[in-house]
């Protein structure tokens, strides 16, 4: 069976998510800061009247950003019915791969970086990590906050929790 992967880089490392989950791809959206939110949560973009929370992804995966990268690309998924957006360094091609070439994360990885990863594909050449987009939303309370901007207000809630 083959699934198809939206590729990107962030920094020297390789990703892919399935592709069924990217509504879109933008370059230098307006991210507007959220005080006291979590380091990797960049802000809130307001993406056609809807607020978007904006993860950087080189904070997100504790890599150093490079200096020469002088624009942001957002990928704007739906995940779990909330969206959200990865600022990455490039984005690639959309990979038709076979689940032949996927290896499963090894059991010695940390415990923090098998939360993130699900496996790699091995190309000619270099590795593509599948990111696992159902991590994005973490427990934390920090964010959390960040995502109800996300969500409808309902009556009688406040919008952001105390």
């Amino acid at each position: 069976m083959y699934v198809d992967y939206l590729t990107f880089t962030v920094g020297q490392l390789y990703f892919g998510i399935p592709s069924a989950g990217v509504l879109e791809i933008n370059k230098n959206l307006e991210v507007t800061p959220v005080p006291g939110s979590a380091k990797f949560v960049k802000g809130l973009i307001n993406l056609r009247g809807q607020l978007v929370p904006a993860m950087n992804m080189h904070q997100y995966l504790g890599v150093e950003q490079s200096e020469l990268i002088s624009q942001s690309i957002s990928i704007i998924l739906s995940v779990a019915g909330k969206l959200v957006s990865l600022q990455v360094d490039t984005v690639g091609d959309i990979l038709p791969l076979h689940e032949s070439t996927f290896e499963s994360v090894p059991s010695n990885l940390s415990e923090a970086s098998s939360k993130l990863i699900l496996g790699g594909h091995k190309l000619s050449g270099k590795l593509l990590l599948v990111f696992d987009c159902k991590q994005i939303f973490p427990s934390d309370p920090q964010v959390n906050q960040v995502n109800q901007l996300n969500q409808p207000n309902q009556p009688n809630q406040p919008l952001i929790a105390n």
